[in-house]
């Protein structure tokens, strides 16, 4: 089995100064409407940790990938789910999700008050076990 792992850590404070600065427009360039709008849901504080925690997925995922499928990486392209249970998920369109098709990509995401990170194994798989795909509706924001 081919195995590729990344990590990252987000400093939350650090991460909601660039979007005081920016605005949504930081925002938008990172994360896609649904994350967005999913996150905009939750308290204030916590709506800020799981944006970064996000964002933090999506900079682990890069480090997982090869140098080719890194070419490959578009920020709206990867969307970060939770399913009913709230177990993250991956959801991949676009050309990362055709050079994907055949592994799996795990992630866990985790933050306190002040940092949030982020683990993705990406892991070639046998068979019909893979990941969600476009028009999979198992787990929506």
């Amino acid at each position: 089995m081919d195995l590729a792992i990344g990590a990252d850590i987000v400093d939350i404070d650090r991460f909601v100064e660039a979007s005081n600065r920016w605005g949504d427009r930081f925002l938008r360039r990172l994360l896609t409407e649904t994350e967005i709008a999913y996150c905009r849901k939750k308290v204030r504080g916590a709506a800020e940790a799981s944006m970064a925690v996000r964002f933090a997925a999506k900079e682990a995922l890069i480090k997982a990938l090869s140098e080719s499928e890194q070419n490959e990486f578009r920020w709206h392209d990867v969307e970060i789910r939770n399913c009913a249970s709230g177990k993250p998920v991956v959801y991949l369109k676009g050309r990362l999700a055709e050079l994907l098709v055949d592994r799996v990509v795990s992630i866990s995401l985790s933050h306190s008050q002040k940092c949030a990170i982020a683990m993705v194994c990406i892991h070639r798989v046998a068979g019909d076990d893979c990941q969600m795909k476009p028009g999979d509706q198992a787990c929506e924001p």
